[in-house]
């Protein structure tokens, strides 16, 4: 893995580049880069549509809506190309997708970004812990949801930010401190 920067200015990391050696959509032999926007702008949303609660919710994740994430995602496969252009010179290996002419051309490379792009799986933030004058907060400081009786959201949801890392450790903490809170209601 490599955290990595789009401009040499930035304090901090704003892209990260995962190695998967061996085997990429279910094909062997086949290795890859996975490309992830940390700290992204683009927001979804988690909504009803209807009062049966059997219902499945709405989810929309509007992946790269945000055109900072956009120009972030294109800068990342352009430091793929580059890491694969290395190691072609001393390895048997070619980028296959996108090819090096999608990954020259502005217009190309936008619409391999826009239409081939997946998930990192670590959605968060849709019930977010917040203030009492925050509007958007679903849960207060001790994950209970506001106007609900004893009802808590212990998950990554509760996260008021996308965090800018995998979210299992800190789901992991959520978690501990949810089964404390609710401990000490009992």
């Amino acid at each position: 893995m490599v955290k990595t920067r789009s401009r040499p200015d930035l304090e901090l990391d704003d892209l990260k580049l995962s190695f998967y050696p061996g085997e990429l959509f279910n094909m062997e032999g086949l290795t890859g880069l996975f490309i992830e926007v940390n700290a992204v702008e683009s927001r979804g949303f988690v909504g009803i549509d209807t009062a049966d609660p059997a219902a499945k919710p709405v989810i929309k994740h509007r992946h790269l809506s945000c055109e900072r994430d956009v120009r972030l995602m294109m800068t990342g496969v352009r430091q793929a190309a580059a890491i694969v252009d290395v190691l072609a010179h001393s390895t048997q290996c070619e980028m296959l997708l996108p090819d090096p002419a999608t990954v020259a051309m502005e217009g190309l490379l936008r619409d391999h970004v826009m239409n081939f792009h997946g998930t990192g799986y670590h959605p968060s933030g849709t019930c977010r812990m917040g203030a009492t004058d925050d509007e958007m907060a679903v849960v207060d400081h001790r994950l209970r949801v506001r106007g609900v009786a004893n009802l808590y959201v212990v998950d990554a949801s509760v996260m008021p930010d996308i965090p800018r890392c995998n979210i299992n450790l800190p789901a992991m903490m959520i978690g501990e401190r949810g089964a404390d809170f609710v401990k000490a209601e009992l």
